[in-house]
């Protein structure tokens, strides 16, 4: 009976320290710095690849953005899904990708506030994820790229489903 009560008392103080840092918004880069080397890699390779995306965006550089999505990348536009082959599609459609509102969420995203889960790095409620992704099947090496750019717009909508 000891044994129960300790480890409840130590749960429910486990939980107690965890919710007041969450109530008080104490997010530390060591906290995210940990979650990503836990979860999805290298936190240094996601922090600078953060900057670097940050970064392009905020000079408006619709080509070298290109290079870090992940081929081929699936994007609402005008409200049509459609598929980007190659970075030359996503230069073209890059202002109806990162729309002013998307661009702020980017810009505006600070390290310590990422959602970090096994599936990779999120901004903000969704607007832009990156993810290691593997470069063959042993997944003994990795390159960081964004996988999703989605308008607040288009968050929380089920996809349609087509018939079979």
């Amino acid at each position: 009976m000891n044994r129960q009560c300790a480890r409840t008392s130590f749960l429910a103080i486990l939980l107690l320290t965890a919710a007041t840092a969450f109530a008080l918004g104490q997010k530390t880069t060591e906290a995210t710095d940990k979650s990503i080397d836990t979860l999805v890699g290298d936190h240094t390779k996601f922090h600078n690849f953060m900057t670097t995306v940050q970064k392009d965006v905020a000079t408006h550089n619709a080509a070298d953005m290109a290079t870090l999505l992940r081929y081929p990348f699936k994007s609402t536009i005008k409200g049509k899904e459609v598929s980007l082959k190659i970075p030359t599609d996503f230069i073209e459609n890059y202002d109806n990708i990162i729309t002013p509102t998307v661009a702020e969420v980017i810009k505006n995203q600070r390290y310590e506030d990422l959602f970090v889960n096994y599936q990779g790095v999120m901004f903000g409620n969704g607007e832009l994820w990156i993810a290691a992704i593997c470069r063959d099947k042993s997944c003994g090496q990795s390159d960081l790229r964004i996988i999703t750019i989605q308008s607040p717009d288009n968050l929380g909508k089920k996809k349609k489903r087509w018939p079979l």
